[in-house]
């Protein structure tokens, strides 16, 4: 069922001021990226989530000037795969403004054991969407803040789930309520939830106010309640096309 994945990343003092004071139906579902996979080794032990992705970061990494190699990657993931708590999801090590490449990637994940979900990134040919649909049991959607605004998105994204439906599809960095109930998407993940409260004092919880509580050892929780009660609203929303998308993977 549609799932909605907390992004972690930056400071670890709210993410254990927050993530520590989760439980019961507060336990979300948690996104970490392979550059911050220190922090989750660091100090996840005491954090309650209910699971968790790895993503390889590499669009963070490229904005750096720098770049994550395959093989490294891959050994990451094999080593947490020998852990008592694995990722549930894997997502491919992408090269960004290369999909020929990207996807070469993924192939080799897979070559070496890593069901890796490999990722078409908005401006890329529509075949490259169409091939890793046939190719791959899940797939994602990344780069869509790059496709005009409002109802240029809307058709652009309807015109990519018309090619691939009933395939699963995760949505990176899609997070508003408008998006989520447009296409099925089976699973997106967040930055906001961290990055408004703790970069804006932006609390989407209390209507996007802007407070005087940010950084630091701020707790999150409020911002983990809203979003578990967006994933409860999408689950029974797209509860039939969910249901026909899992059956066909």
């Amino acid at each position: 069922m549609t799932t909605i994945r907390l992004a972690i990343g930056g400071s670890h003092h709210a993410l254990t001021e927050t993530l520590s004071r989760c439980g019961g139906e507060l336990t979300p579902g948690i996104l970490c990226s392979y550059v911050y996979l220190d922090i989750v080794r660091k100090y996840g032990a005491t954090w309650k989530y209910r699971d968790w992705v790895l993503d390889s970061g590499a669009f963070s990494v490229w904005n750096k000037g720098k770049e994550i190699r395959l093989q490294d990657y891959v050994d990451a993931c094999k080593a947490l795969m020998d852990t008592p708590r694995p990722p549930v999801e894997i997502y491919a090590l992408d090269v960004i403004g290369d999909w020929r490449a990207s996807l070469r990637n993924c192939e080799l994940m897979w070559k070496q054991g890593i069901e890796a979900i490999p990722c078409y990134h908005a401006g890329e040919p529509q075949a490259a969407l169409i091939g890793i649909a046939k190719d791959y049991p899940k797939i994602a959607i990344g780069g869509i803040s790059h496709i005009g605004r409002g109802n240029k998105r809307f058709k652009w994204l309807e015109q990519c789930f018309a090619r691939v439906w009933p395939k699963c599809v995760h949505g990176f960095g899609v997070t508003t309520e408008k998006w989520l109930t447009h296409v099925p998407w089976h699973s997106v993940d967040s930055t906001s939830w961290q990055l408004g409260p703790l970069r804006y004092g932006q609390w989407g919880a209390f209507g996007n106010a802007r407070l005087a509580i940010r950084g630091g050892r701020v707790d999150m929780r409020a911002e983990v309640a809203k979003f578990m009660a967006l994933e409860k609203r999408l689950k029974s929303h797209w509860f039939k096309e969910m249901r026909e998308a899992e059956a066909a993977r």
